[in-house]
């Protein structure tokens, strides 16, 4: 999840990402992406917080708003536990109008496949 050009191999939409600044995944390193979803949306992406392995925080910033993505793990019953949010910094107008009915419907469906995609891609990773 911290390394952020690889989000398009679990993201639930076709997405490119390319490092524009920094060499890793750091606190300041930035990206240039463009998300095909009802068209082609053009962002930057800014790492805020990288505290491997336990928390990992972007803000992606385009035409739609200001989001801010915060991934933690945490230890539960033995396993671990992933725990996925997203802020509403910043939203256009387009994205407050439909927000009420498009998260519902179409949102949380998304994230939940990238988690599911996540969660395939771990187990089948060889233990460590």
């Amino acid at each position: 999840m911290s390394d952020v050009i690889r989000h398009p191999e679990w993201a639930h939409e076709r997405l490119e990402i390319e490092r524009t600044a920094g060499t890793g995944n750091e606190a300041g390193a930035t990206f240039a992406y463009a998300v095909h979803f009802m068209g082609t949306t053009k962002g930057t992406l800014m790492v805020k917080e990288s505290v491997r392995p336990s928390r990992f925080v972007y803000e992606c910033d385009d035409p739609s708003g200001l989001y801010r993505w915060t991934f933690e793990i945490t230890a539960q019953s033995g396993a671990a536990h992933l725990t996925h949010r997203v802020e509403f910094l910043r939203e256009s107008l387009m994205v407050k109008l439909t927000k009420a009915v498009m998260i519902p419907l179409m949102g949380n469906k998304m994230v939940n496949a990238g988690l599911e995609n996540i969660r395939q891609k771990l187990s089948q990773a060889a233990p460590v």
